[in-house]
């Protein structure tokens, strides 16, 4: 049954806020519970970006293992979202599905210890589907990850990176840029 109802989180001054709202549940013999958090509403502040998520998430800890279901965080005034799936186990390590397109103006987030001078103005969007398995001290990343449109402008580049579009595989071994085009300084760019 349901145990406790959590409410607002305020973290002011540290970049990350919001309110989350569910229901933790227990059952099982009291030696080895099983847990349950059922997101009701999550409201997710994180360095200027607002992400909702949508009711339907859930959060299982069993013995030895957590496993994530149905968390769909999306930011409504871009279209940004990030979806996970996924368990980690305490001995085998993890096994983590994620999905996700964002709008080049979290590329921001990646910047900012780059400098004053360097202020790329991202825009466009990217999209990742991937898969992290493995231990959690080293685990392996495999997927396909997108860019659609991305524009960056560059210290010193008076155009800057225009328009880059393409298609990046990766595996735990290697990186294929499959297609990667766009403008750079006014002319054309093919990879």
């Amino acid at each position: 049954g349901e145990l406790a109802r959590l409410g607002a989180i305020d973290t002011a001054g540290s970049g990350l806020g919001g309110e989350l709202e569910g229901r933790l549940g227990i059952r099982g013999p009291l030696r080895s519970p099983e847990l349950t958090f059922d997101f009701d509403r999550w409201r997710l502040e994180l360095f200027g970006h607002t992400l909702v998520a949508r009711p339907g998430a859930r959060i299982v800890r069993r013995p030895a293992a957590w496993a994530i279901g149905g968390l769909a965080l999306e930011e409504e005034t871009n279209g940004t979202f990030f979806h996970l799936n996924g368990e980690l186990h305490d001995q085998d390590g993890l096994a983590l599905e994620v999905r996700s397109e964002l709008s080049a103006d979290w590329l921001e987030l990646a910047f900012t210890d780059l400098g004053p001078d360097f202020q790329p103005k991202p825009y466009g969007r990217l999209a990742f589907d991937g898969h992290l398995s493995g231990p959690p001290t080293l685990p392996s990343l495999s997927g396909r990850a997108e860019l659609l449109g991305l524009s960056l402008a560059l210290p010193g580049v008076e155009e800057g990176l225009r328009d880059l579009r393409g298609t990046v595989l990766f595996t735990p071994y290697h990186v294929d840029l499959g297609r990667l085009e766009g403008k750079l300084a006014g002319g054309q760019i093919r990879l």
